[in-house]
């Protein structure tokens, strides 16, 4: 079988790795800010294991790592009732568009017709887990605020 460890650079998870790692492959992901290296150093050479440094909020990294690997909300046994997939009906009149998800339907957004289902001239972009381009949405007359990666409005 495949682990994949977060925070396997930390106290608990680099002893779930090592453990894992008798009999297992293991990949471990770690940004390191809270994690430390030498935790993992002994594993790093294992033939097992896959250490990348980073982060679980990197959709990126992750559609990189995982190619694949999809969350579809939708088909997801804890949607709620009604999760609509009408774009237009969603954000008509909104003068906020908020991403609190990282799946792949947010990548596909075009700013200038998100824009054009809004009520406002400058409506807002909250970015919860860094999946927009800022620039793009700030070029289609948006307000950015990221989670973070922050703000990026001149």
């Amino acid at each position: 079988m495949r682990y994949i460890v977060t925070g396997g650079a930390g106290f608990i998870g680099s002893n779930l790795a090592d453990t894992l790692a008798q009999h297992h492959d293991v990949v471990i992901i770690d940004n390191l800010a809270t994690g430390r290296r030498v935790n993992i150093e002994h594993l790093l050479d294992h033939p097992r294991v896959t250490f990348i440094e980073g982060s679980i909020t990197d959709l990126d990294l992750l559609m990189e790592v995982f190619p694949g690997a999809d969350v579809d909300p939708v088909r997801s046994p804890d949607a709620p009732p009604g999760l609509s997939r009408d774009l237009a009906g969603v954000l008509y009149g909104a003068d906020a568009v908020v991403v609190f998800a990282g799946h792949k339907e947010y990548r596909g957004l075009v700013p200038g017709e998100v824009k054009g289902l809004c009520g406002s001239p400058h409506p807002a972009v909250v970015d919860g887990r860094n999946v927009v381009n800022p620039d793009a949405w700030i070029r289609a007359k948006f307000v950015h605020r990221g989670i973070g990666r922050g703000n990026k409005n001149q």
